[in-house]
């Protein structure tokens, strides 16, 4: 080893060329395994590996394609196979279509045929147009609560000098309904502006008027027991003739932006006043 050093020491060319094939060898390792990851191949240092591309490995094969989805040709009608094996029928072009790409056919491409009937079927492939969403617990329990809530009266009374817009609401439920919040929330002809409304509700315009109404202790939450009714104030700070006053409990103001707990799940839904 010792001659082989003093030897690339007395020739400079060799030494300078060995040093670029080695530079040159651990640039082309770095780019290699630079691009790999980059493609998201599975890499190892030692021993050195490089794996195929995901896109490669998970590719779904024509020949996969084919048991999954498949025209029958006594009737023309696409099926798709679904995780309990029963074939469902695709009546829609355009879901068909889409399921035609997802699965590697080209535009033109016919799908693979079955000549005899596809038993057992299951339920119609709903067409992408109709689907929708599935709604959450939260967002179900809302729908219950609102349904269960009622607002029973809307009428303006005076107390200690005060005119109050009062609103009693019942739960109908045969759960407890607790709500945290109820934001009175006015339509943009509605016969109250913010200067009609006492500072005690909040009343502030966020793209429409918005107020927060008091439950008749003063407070902001309350728990309302299951088939019990309470009232929602809204306290103002100006006299009304006869005819605003019978505008204001006759017409739709708004809706009530309840938030609060239903069947120990955050809840969050309106009720039109």
């Amino acid at each position: 080893m010792d001659e082989f050093l003093q030897w690339l020491a007395n020739n400079p060319i060799v030494t300078y060329s060995v040093i670029a094939a080695l530079g040159l060898l651990v640039l082309i390792i770095i780019i290699l395994y630079l691009t790999a990851f980059i493609q998201g191949r599975g890499i190892s240092f030692w021993p050195p590996k490089i794996g195929a591309k995901p896109n490669q490995e998970n590719k779904l094969t024509k020949s996969a394609a084919k048991k999954i989805l498949v025209r029958e040709i006594k009737t023309g009608i696409t099926y798709l196979k679904d995780h309990n094996g029963l074939w469902r029928p695709i009546n829609d072009i355009d879901t068909a279509n889409y399921l035609k790409r997802v699965f590697g056919y080209r535009e033109d491409e016919p799908i693979e045929t079955e000549s005899a009937s596809l038993q057992p079927l299951g339920d119609e492939v709903i067409p992408l147009r109709d689907w929708k969403r599935p709604r959450t617990k939260a967002e179900n329990l809302s729908l219950d609560a609102q349904f269960s809530t009622q607002v029973l009266k809307k009428y303006i009374r005076t107390k200690s000098g005060s005119r109050i817009l009062s609103f009693i609401i019942r739960n109908n439920s045969e759960h407890d309904l607790q709500i945290n919040l109820a934001e009175l929330v006015f339509d943009t002809d509605a016969p109250l502006v913010a200067r009609d409304i006492s500072p005690k509700n909040n009343p502030k315009i966020v793209g429409l008027l918005t107020c927060t109404l008091l439950f008749n202790d003063g407070r902001e939450s309350k728990k309302i027991p299951s088939q019990e009714e309470t009232q929602l104030d809204l306290f103002l700070q100006r006299q009304f003739t006869t005819s605003e006053t019978s505008a204001i409990t006759s017409v739709r103001l708004g809706y009530i932006r309840v938030v609060g707990v239903f069947r120990e799940t955050e809840i969050m839904f309106h009720l039109y006043v």
